[in-house]
């Protein structure tokens, strides 16, 4: 089961991940495999670039880390300190990053919410109309009966 999840979403998870968090959401969902990985995939979209995002920093750190100790393990202060430089240079970038993104993310809630609202109002709008129509409708119809019943009053003076 574990395999297929990974095999679906191209996303790789422990044993104990699956096992305690996606298979028991699975079962509770009682979907198509193929039905379940997509939405499990677009739920946790972000999620996923997050922690991608983060490897990926992390790694990126991790090198700049290691040519920093290997250039003071050489005497060379000079390198170290413009390796340290860079590094916190790279750790002021990936701060940003994820403070832009974390905006765009907060950003985006925003205005799905929004659109829901809308939507919402829209719905409750559409529903008003429909009922000041028909009102109308009823109101033209007696307008429709006084009209005939003073068209024949008005015969019957005449």
């Amino acid at each position: 089961m574990r395999e297929e999840f990974i095999e679906r979403t191209k996303i790789e998870v422990s044993s104990a991940y699956y096992r305690d968090v996606i298979e028991p959401l699975y079962i509770k969902e009682n979907v198509d495999k193929d039905i379940f990985c997509a939405d499990w995939l677009k739920v946790n979209k972000q999620l996923i670039v997050k922690a991608h995002l983060a490897d990926f920093n992390k790694m990126n750190m991790d090198v700049a880390v290691m040519e920093c100790n290997k250039a003071e393990n050489e005497k060379n202060k000079t390198v170290a300190k413009d390796l340290k430089n860079k590094l916190g240079l790279m750790k002021k970038k990936s701060e940003e990053t994820t403070r832009r993104r974390d905006a765009a993310e907060k950003r985006e809630m925003e205005l799905e919410t929004r659109i829901w609202e809308l939507q919402e109002n829209a719905h409750g709008i559409e529903v008003n109309l429909k009922t000041a129509v028909a009102m109308l409708n009823e109101k033209d119809t007696e307008i429709m009966k006084l009209k005939a019943m003073l068209f024949d009053m008005m015969n019957k003076v005449a």
